[in-house]
């Protein structure tokens, strides 16, 4: 699988600048979700392009046409959806896309992982060793934060609650050879309050940065 997995066609499903991320209404209000969901997109883009040098295989797919214009200006393909239809709609517009493109490995991976590097990346490809499928699990344990696949054939993603067992289930169901891959870049995403305020507390021990631009969350960091 490495020398297949070395060039993937990545698959980045993105909801949408202003729709994203609305379980931290609690802690950032509308704009500064929108900020942060701007600067996640543009993070994720960067490691990609740092990790690959030449984003002309990754594949962005969202309803938001401001989504679709940053990826454009990164140099990544860009795919509209009619409607939003969820990530695994997404997921499944963007597998087609690349399978036209020639794609022989498929890495989709989610727009909320901050922690994200080329080194991580490249951590996920040497554990694929032989496999067909690689799932990177969240910090439950229960969702999935990426998953790598053999693209002979289209693969039923299921992303959601549960989904890192349904996608075992589904690789087994498909006599699938399947690794896990567990690490903190992949496992750390931001969905809720609770996950907001652990980044909040890296932030503070100087673990990593926060992202510029988000006025009222760093007076909240500085607290």
């Amino acid at each position: 699988m490495r020398d297949v997995a070395a060039t993937p066609h990545i698959v980045l499903p993105v909801r949408g600048l202003a729709d994203g991320k609305s379980r931290l209404c609690s802690v950032l209000d509308a704009d500064e979700r929108e900020a942060l969901n701007r600067w996640l997109l543009g993070h994720t883009l960067q490691v990609l392009d740092e990790w690959r040098g030449n984003p002309a295989t990754c594949v962005v797919v969202s309803a938001c046409e401001r989504v679709l214009e940053i990826a454009r200006a990164s140099g990544a393909d860009a795919l509209k959806e009619d409607a939003p239809a969820g990530l695994n709609a997404a997921a499944a517009i963007g597998a087609a896309h690349a399978l036209k493109r020639g794609a022989e490995s498929l890495l989709v991976v989610p727009c909320d992982l901050p922690q994200l590097t080329p080194r991580s990346l490249d951590a996920l490809l040497d554990d694929a060793g032989n496999a067909d499928v690689v799932i990177a699990p969240d910090k439950c344990g229960t969702g999935t934060n990426a998953i790598l696949v053999r693209s002979n054939g289209l693969f039923h993603f299921r992303f959601g609650a549960g989904s890192f067992a349904l996608h075992l289930e589904g690789a087994a169901t498909r006599g699938a050879r399947v690794t896990v891959h567990r690490s903190p870049a992949f496992a750390f995403d931001i969905d809720t309050a609770e996950d907001f305020a652990c980044w909040r507390a890296a932030c503070r021990a100087g673990v990593c940065d926060f992202p510029d631009g988000i006025v009222r969350t760093r007076s909240v960091l500085e607290e």
